[in-house]
């Protein structure tokens, strides 16, 4: 894969440091090297499978596999469908799969369109959420389509954007009467860190509160200081850093990413990553894609709605898996 490719794709946020991603054969050294050098956890062109993994999946899921396949102006060989599929399956779901296709000047180069037909009957009968070619000017010679893989993880609460005031004020109130509360918050990547957006769970609902529309932060505060409330955060550090620079406290907190590292080996989750502790713990799959998405830009995407959401509710569900009810008292088996 030429490395240009990569330069040009680098400001759309395909692929970040925090991804892991796979170089999927026949995968040019240029392009592992590129990506090593600027040191993206990249791997290639064969994945290793980690010893004293207890893993139910023998395969490691990436969160997005590069093919590059050059190809002659005629159908995709059988190899080339084998490549394609095989490399398919090392996505997770709700990761995609880069595929550039690569002309000689002799062959010519297919139609977009007709890639995207040949893909789709390639990949017929596994779990592909769309198949879409890239919007990023190449240079000529190449196609590039994006594969997402479905199966992603969607909040099964009902949830509710809130960028009125008085409508957070009201909602924070409210949320006064819960006992525990799932807390996420989403930033620009750049240092100093703005605060976007702020979403809490209730056993009930999730409520993403848009911070660069809501002005006055005070309600969100009494509820963060509310000692009879417990947070649920995974990573506390960062939401306490952020939070607080807008002088919020965040009192009775139970960290998911501490408890995670208590129940679990390293070994056994790949990472401590929220994702990777949704896998093992819940076996559900949230898609990080949106978490390097420009969280400034109004108005903010269904997607990074939905992805918002899913962060805070998870925190609920971890709760409950890593402290579980206690059965109840005096229960009659006939």
């Amino acid at each position: 894969m030429n490395s240009s490719i990569l330069v040009r794709l680098r400001p759309t946020l395909l692929f970040s440091k925090k991804q892991r991603i796979l170089c999927y054969r026949p995968a040019e050294d240029t392009a592992l090297s590129w990506l090593r050098t600027r040191r993206y956890n990249v791997e290639g062109p064969e994945p290793e499978k980690k010893a004293g993994s207890t893993l139910q999946n023998v395969r490691r899921y990436y969160d997005l596999v590069l093919i590059d396949q050059i190809r002659d102006a005629g159908a995709l060989s059988e190899q080339n469908k084998e490549i394609l599929r095989d490399g398919f399956n090392y996505v997770r779901p709700g990761g995609r799969m880069l595929l550039v296709s690569s002309f000689s000047e002799k062959a010519g180069a297919v139609p977009a369109d007709k890639i995207t037909e040949e893909v789709g009957i390639v990949l017929k009968g596994l779990p592909v959420l769309q198949i879409k070619p890239s919007k990023v000017s190449v240079t000529h010679g190449h196609v590039l389509h994006l594969i997402q893989k479905s199966g992603v993880y969607k909040s099964q609460l009902q949830v509710r954007y809130v960028d009125i005031q008085e409508e957070f004020n009201a909602i924070c109130t409210a949320l006064h009467k819960e006992t525990l509360l799932g807390l996420d918050v989403e930033t620009t990547l750049e240092e100093p860190r703005t605060l976007c957006t702020v979403q809490l769970a209730s056993p009930h609902e999730v409520y993403v509160f848009d911070a660069l529309k809501i002005t006055d932060l005070e309600p969100l505060k009494h509820l963060m200081e509310n000692e009879e409330i417990l947070k649920i955060i995974h990573n506390k550090d960062f939401e306490q850093q952020i939070l607080g620079e807008k002088g919020i406290a965040i009192h009775n907190i139970y960290d998911t990413l501490v408890h995670a590292r208590k129940h679990y080996k390293k070994t056994d989750v790949g990472s401590y990553r929220l994702d990777d502790v949704c896998v093992r713990a819940l076996n559900i799959y949230l898609d990080k894609h949106y978490q390097t998405s420009d969280w400034t830009r109004r108005p903010l995407m269904p997607e990074q709605i939905d992805y918002a959401a899913a962060d805070a509710e998870v925190m609920i569900r971890l709760h409950r898996h890593f402290e579980p009810p206690p059965p109840p008292e005096n229960l009659e088996l006939f």
